[in-house]
């Protein structure tokens, strides 16, 4: 997991510079991408690709294909979804000024 966020850092980081972005990196968005990937994807993903690998062993074309077919329609979807979920809830909580109670005013 650490060496799926570790990746995910260096890709936003780069994307953020092909992007045209001048001065200090976004450190919030790179916060997000990296959580995303080191709490939620790689996780999720290494179990389920250990799944298609029981039902499909090997890497013949037949189960390639077949492995590729089932991700694509069964994950693509469902993790679209909780990517963009996850990561416009994080960003709004992250950027969302923390409410402070009113102080009483002295007379």
């Amino acid at each position: 997991m650490a060496t799926s966020g570790t990746i995910m850092c260096a890709g936003d980081a780069l994307a953020q510079r092909l992007e045209g972005r001048r001065g200090p990196l976004d450190w919030q968005r790179s916060f997000v991408t990296v959580s995303w990937n080191t709490l939620v994807f790689a996780p999720t993903f290494l179990y389920w690709f250990r799944a298609l690998d029981r039902r499909w062993p090997g890497n013949a074309p037949r189960a390639v294909f077949a492995k590729v077919a089932v991700n694509s329609a069964v994950m693509a979807l469902p993790i679209n979804v909780a990517f963009l979920t996850y990561t416009l809830t994080l960003e709004h909580v992250l950027r969302t000024p923390q409410a402070t109670p009113a102080r009483p005013k002295q007379a």
